[in-house]
């Protein structure tokens, strides 16, 4: 649908698409001239709870902020928080994607 709405300060012509969603309806205003297909539609859906998930677990990130976090506590406990994190992130594996089984 083509619409010429009264917000529009330039008077551009932009189409809008309602997609119906799990949610309840999204509607998704495109501002360029490219037609958005269904696979980006499925996308841009999920709105702001959407986030892509890594291909690897960034351990050393991890471990640098619980490094950070424990700083100013007694050894004896740093060295549990360490020996738990360090059996956690070795059984870490990354999240499945959930790009490819949505939109396909």
């Amino acid at each position: 649908m083509l619409n010429s709405g009264n917000n529009n300060p330039n008077n551009t012509k932009y189409t809008s698409e309602t997609v119906t969603s799990n949610v309840g309806k999204v509607s998704i205003i495109n501002l360029s001239n490219t037609q958005i297909n269904q696979v980006t539609l499925g996308l841009l859906e999920r709105g702001l709870n959407f986030a892509i998930s890594p291909r690897t677990i960034p351990r050393k990130d991890i471990l640098c902020n619980i490094e950070y976090g424990i700083k100013n506590l007694p050894d004896n406990i740093k060295g549990t928080i360490r020996q738990d994190c360090s059996i956690i992130l070795r059984k870490a594996k990354p999240p499945r994607s959930e790009i490819y089984k949505r939109s396909h």
